[in-house]
């Protein structure tokens, strides 16, 4: 699991707030077979083309590692060390392994200390710029920390 919902919620249990975001969860895996939904489960596309799975209580979004567009565009190998170090945004760069039980990455600790959410990979950051100053101010604000794009 990976993403932003993570980094929220450890912000949000550090300021023993409840948590009220729709929960919006991000899955990678390294191959994505036949899936067999529950009853109530709609399916539909990610904007990367990977399957997203939607109930009125939360967001599943699932999707390979190779697909993911700043290991593509960079011509890294597919590993959730790359995925790490290529994320546009410092609240991005968590990652919690299931199999591990262990939460992976070290930058996203430094902006939960600082309250402060930055620019972590520029060269993605610059890729998409408008749409990821647009997320990091949304999420510092959300959580009362402070900006650096």
């Amino acid at each position: 699991m990976v993403g932003g919902f993570l980094f929220t919620g450890l912000a949000m249990k550090l300021e023993s707030k409840p948590f009220q975001e729709l929960p919006d969860l991000d899955f990678i895996c390294d191959e994505i077979g036949e899936l067999s939904l529950p009853e109530g489960w709609k399916t539909t596309r990610t904007r990367f083309g990977g399957p997203k799975f939607t109930t009125p209580k939360f967001i599943i979004d699932l999707w390979c590692l190779r697909d993911h567009k700043n290991i593509s565009r960079k011509e890294l190998p597919p590993t959730i060390e790359n995925y790490l170090a290529t994320v546009p945004l410092t609240s991005q760069a968590i990652a919690y392994d299931l199999n591990r039980n262990c939460l992976l990455g070290e930058i996203w600790k430094e902006s939960l200390i600082s309250r402060t959410i930055r620019v972590h990979d520029s060269e993605s950051f610059e890729v998409d710029r408008s749409v990821q100053v647009i997320k990091g101010y949304r999420k510092a604000v959300s959580l009362g920390y402070n900006f650096l794009g």
